[in-house]
């Protein structure tokens, strides 16, 4: 709880993912947006590029508006993610 969002991405969650396996973990931000999202890729047994997206929070999710409207848009925010351009090769 004493690390930032930030912090709490690059330096506990991002590692973790990498050393699962998974491939890019650069950050995206779009430009509306206070947050960023990282986005990962890993092939996977048949062959296929999975794209993970990973959205960190810190604290609730209703910290400035009702629970149920921060949870639509968090999901919203996680739906939207995978449709932005990303080359997963680079």
């Amino acid at each position: 709880m004493q690390l930032t969002e930030d912090k709490f991405r690059d330096e506990i969650v991002r590692p973790l993912f990498l050393k699962q396996g998974l491939r890019d973990g650069r950050d995206l931000c779009g430009p509306t947006e206070a947050g960023k999202d990282a986005v990962f890729a890993a092939v996977d047994p048949l062959g296929v590029t999975a794209i993970y997206v990973l959205q960190t929070k810190r604290g609730s999710l209703n910290l400035s508006r009702d629970v149920k409207q921060n949870v639509v848009e968090a999901a919203t925010q996680l739906r939207v993610r995978p449709k932005t351009p990303h080359d997963p090769t680079s």
